[in-house]
């Protein structure tokens, strides 16, 4: 009986130890990711507070387990199984997200995909409005009419204006962003209308995003499906 009061000692000590290690990180955070509790998870085996505080609870757990029948009831067996509960549960919720999110990735990294590459100016002052919206649209998963995953990436011109006009044929991408309508005159060898572009950058300014001459298929498909969740009007 020791024995067997030792391991649930040794577990809720554990688990106590755990939470109290946690607490402290996760009720600071809007959003925790599991890559967040994977590195807790490491850190607080690693870290002596842990280690302390689990000691110290087992000592408390075991004493109580063998003190007198209602100083083991109320100090040993109801908080140690509530707590080997609680965790057990906690633990089997996560293993199941574990499980569930690694499944995910590996069907992510087989399923067929349209990437839209698109070209903008990393420095401009809308760019990281821009990368949350094309970024935000690999979170919602559209697909193209044929079922394949619509995938954006972005293009990181170290010269936005000296390759525009100069690789931006070489490169080829799906999409180009603009910082400005004058902009179009650096771009060199392709015919395209900036009245049918659409403004990506908000109403203070225009900021034309077109679809060149040169995309066809499903990666037309995708990418004005790309240009029409970005834009923030169409002109």
């Amino acid at each position: 009986m020791n024995y067997i009061k030792g391991i649930l000692s040794g577990l809720a000590a554990i688990f106590v130890a755990e939470f109290v290690f946690f607490w402290p990180t996760l009720s600071g955070e809007k959003a925790t990711g599991l890559a967040v509790l994977k590195a807790l998870l490491v850190e607080s085996v690693l870290s002596p507070r842990f280690w302390i505080v689990s000691v110290l609870l087992f000592g408390l757990f075991f004493a109580a387990g063998r003190g007198s029948t209602s100083l083991r009831v109320l100090f040993f067996w109801i908080p140690t199984l509530t707590v080997l509960a609680f965790g057990f549960s906690i633990v089997a919720m996560y293993a199941y997200l574990f499980t569930n999110a690694a499944r995910r990735q590996r069907a992510e990294s087989v399923a067929p995909k349209v990437i839209v590459r698109v070209y903008r100016d990393r420095e401009s002052d809308f760019a990281n409005e821009l990368d949350h919206k094309l970024y935000g649209l690999n979170n919602e998963r559209h697909t193209t009419a044929s079922g394949k995953l619509i995938w954006v990436a972005t293009v990181e011109p170290y010269k936005y204006r000296d390759e525009l006009s100069g690789k931006i044929a070489m490169i080829k991408p799906q999409m180009i962003v603009l910082d400005s309508p004058t902009d179009a005159k650096l771009i060199r060898g392709l015919d395209f209308n900036l009245n049918q572009a659409a403004n990506v950058c908000g109403d203070n300014r225009t900021c034309p995003a077109f679809i060149p001459s040169w995309v066809s298929g499903e990666e037309l498909e995708a990418a004005k499906l790309v240009l029409a969740e970005v834009a923030t009007d169409h002109r």
